[in-house]
């Protein structure tokens, strides 16, 4: 018994260690990342490059408040909240994570060094930027701090490395998981922050602007007016509120209490608030359509959950491997025309001459090379999109490679999933040269690769536990 004990004993440290690892590797490539941004273009020869950025502000003065800065503060925000998350990750495998653990100012103090250098270098030191940069770093610490401790969410557990001590419930992991996913859902819909509690401010978001939507649509009909039907707005509120509402629908399954009410419940709850939160947004466009397309994205899912969930394990389990793998890529190929529709909306497409032009001329082949150029919300939301509508492709990737395999590497894992992100990537990336108004631009696939790998670890983690349910 003693010799099982130190054996358990052993085997979870080793894995401890490995995860820690794998998480100190992504950090660093974080923060990398952060670096590569801030310093984008930056002067290293001229002595004198900080003379022509303009006066560097003290950071005792008055922070600028105005729309162009609530925008530059919301990019901050979104930019430092996944280096908050990977610091509580790596300060949870130690004894000490607390929500007033001091590294949650450590976003601050990387920020100051950050905006102390740029001055020198040709960059425009901000101190609007050390404030939304701590607050980005603090929430994503939060979040994931929160998730952890209250949820008990393992972040080994992600990488799927098992565990044979003290497991923690498919359903707790689910519900850790959903947590992060509904907190950085509200944080995306609020931005660019730019509040407007005015009652006058609130009317004029009905009147439309001239060259676009109001700001406020009533009417459920609205966008079936003319003719038209709408195939993006239905896409993209799909696929921001289906992990929500597969999450939901596995926990209760998990727990025994199958059922529709309680996804199609949160969905519509969480479509009410941010569109509902979205009126007191100068800039949010808040659409009562969102709702109904929540719950009834909520509504198809719970149902294939349901019905079909059972009989999916059990084909797993007992029909031919290549009937199940034949199914998988079906789903991938399914999920891939959706992403090709998103990519080619709205479906006006150039001519021969013109499309192999930009592909050979306009193309851009510098990763982050546009973002961080334009440095603007756009740029930051884009990157969350991309990521995020990735994550169901490496899912179904992660599903096939389990019908292979069932207990593959974690870093076999993480290859396949990257590889075949970037590939597809790269492909959508290049077929958006054919459409007026869009590009290729590399970037699009390391982001794919980046979506792709991370549902394919999350999927290839929770999914062995989910048939045991």
């Amino acid at each position: 018994m003693d010799n099982q004990r130190g054996d358990d004993q052993e085997f979870m440290r080793r894995q401890r260690s490995r995860a820690e690892q794998v998480y100190w590797l992504i950090l660093a490539g974080y923060l990398l990342f952060i670096l590569s941004a801030s310093f984008y273009s930056a002067n290293w020869l001229s002595p004198g490059a900080g003379e022509s950025a303009g006066p560097v502000r003290p950071l005792w003065l008055k922070i600028d408040l105005s729309f162009r800065q609530l925008r530059d503060i919301a990019t901050n925000v979104l930019l430092y909240m996944p280096l908050g998350a990977l610091v509580a990750i790596v300060i949870s495998f130690g004894p000490r994570l607390r929500l007033t653990h001091p590294a949650i100012f450590l976003g601050a103090l990387l920020s100051i060094v950050i905006e102390t250098v740029q001055a020198f270098v040709g960059r425009y030191s901000d101190p609007t930027d050390v404030v939304s940069n701590g607050i980005g770093h603090a929430l994503g610490f939060l979040i994931m701090a929160i998730a952890i401790l209250r949820f008990q969410l393992r972040p080994r557990s992600l990488l799927g490395l098992p565990e044979r001590t003290a497991p923690v419930s498919f359903a707790q992991t689910l519900k850790g998981i959903r947590f992060v996913y509904v907190a950085v859902f509200v944080v995306v819909a609020l931005v660019p922050l730019d509040f407007a509690i005015g009652v006058q401010d609130i009317l004029s978001k009905l009147q439309g602007s001239g060259d676009g939507d109001p700001g406020l649509i009533l009417d459920l009909l609205y966008h079936f007016r003319g003719g038209r039907f709408p195939i993006e707005l239905i896409l993209v509120t799909g696929l921001g509120f289906a992990p929500l509402a597969l999450a939901t629908s596995l926990i209760d399954r998990s727990e025994g209490r199958p059922g529709l009410a309680r996804p199609v419940v949160h969905c519509a709850l969480l479509a009410l608030g941010t569109e509902g939160a979205q009126i007191l947004i100068a800039s949010g466009r808040s659409d009562i359509l969102v709702i109904p397309l929540a719950a009834a994205t909520a509504l198809v899912i719970a149902a294939l959950v349901n019905t079909l969930g059972a009989r999916f394990s059990s084909l797993a389990r007992t029909a031919p491997a290549q009937n199940l793998r034949l199914y998988l890529v079906l789903m991938m190929a399914l999920y891939l025309g959706v992403i090709v529709t998103l990519a080619w909306s709205p479906f006006e497409f150039e001519s021969p001459g013109g499309w192999k032009q930009k592909l050979l001329n306009d193309s851009n082949l510098v990763p982050f090379k546009l973002h961080f150029s334009a440095r603007s919300l756009a740029s930051a939301l884009d990157i969350v999109r991309d990521v995020a509508l990735y994550l169901p492709l490496g899912a179904l990737l992660g599903q096939l490679l389990l019908s292979f395999d069932a207990s593959p590497r974690w870093h076999v894992r993480a290859m396949a999933g990257a590889g075949f992100g970037l590939a597809v990537g790269l492909a959508v990336e290049a077929s958006q040269t054919v459409v007026i108004g869009r590009y290729m631009d590399v970037t699009g696939a390391l982001l794919a690769g980046a979506g792709c790998v991370t549902g394919c670890l999350v999927w290839m983690a929770i999914s062995p536990r989910l048939e045991t349910n």
